[in-house]
């Protein structure tokens, strides 16, 4: 045991047992050896071989718990989800996208909230996080491998918007706070051209990430408040005549 020699008291203890029970069976075996009670030899014996076994019997009792793999991700598809796509996901399938349909759907008139006002909805709130920190998103400038994290406070500048797109569904695109047209194409026109020109260096990077687990704790798949919540407001939009379609699809877990 010689070469598990440590200076602290936990590693001292170990060698003194392991060679305490290495010289009991010894003794035993020469008292036997002498003539002397072979039951006390025995004992000696017996007594030892667990003694000298103790510290390896501790340091694998105490030996860390293997490493396990992460819990998979409730909704969203990679570690490092594409912003716009993590947005549209939110919507279509956390918590909290079911609850904001289930209460459009019962305090507006009992009609369904179009996916367009939802998604707008989920990308504000989105960027607020972005905007206290709550949320990092990380960029990268093309010709390069490397994701860099941008910093809060360059959202000040810059909000996200969504449009539709025949390829994703949904699009984010970068447009500048202060006020701006968004055209059919996808572009848009500032009035800030302070903010303009800060949403234009974000806009430089071709793609704009942030970490799934992250983005899934802020709005989970399943959350037990928000989901008793919806459920009480289906069970409202359900008395009050609501479409049988769009309560049953929020009803899905």
């Amino acid at each position: 045991m010689a070469d598990e020699a440590s200076d602290t008291i936990g590693g001292g203890l170990r060698n003194w047992l392991g060679a305490l029970g290495f010289i009991v069976p010894l003794i035993g075996a020469e008292i036997i050896r002498e003539g002397g009670p072979k039951w006390v030899g025995a004992i000696l014996i017996l007594a030892g071989l667990p003694i000298y076994w103790s510290p390896a019997i501790w340091k694998w009792l105490r030996r860390g718990k293997p490493a396990t793999e992460p819990a998979p991700l409730a909704y969203l598809h990679v570690e490092d989800a594409e912003l716009g796509s993590a947005i549209r996901d939110m919507v279509w399938r956390s918590a909290w996208g079911k609850w904001f349909a289930a209460q459009y759907l019962a305090t507006n008139n009992h009609h369904p909230a179009s996916e367009e006002h939802v998604i707008q909805i989920a990308t504000s709130i989105v960027h607020d996080a972005l905007m206290d920190g709550r949320l990092e998103a990380h960029g990268r400038k093309p010709f390069q491998l490397d994701y860099e994290p941008i910093p809060r406070t360059h959202w000040r500048s810059t909000a996200l918007h969504m449009i539709k797109d025949n390829r994703t569904i949904w699009k984010m695109i970068l447009i500048p706070v202060g006020g701006a047209e968004i055209h059919p194409d996808g572009t848009w026109s500032g009035h800030d051209q302070k903010a303009v020109q800060r949403t234009n260096r974000l806009a430089a990077y071709d793609s704009l990430i942030v970490s799934a687990r992250q983005f899934e704790k802020l709005w989970p798949r399943k959350d037990r408040k928000t989901d008793a919540a919806r459920k009480r407001l289906l069970k409202a939009a359900r008395k009050a005549g609501a479409a049988p379609a769009e309560i049953e699809r929020l009803s899905r877990d």
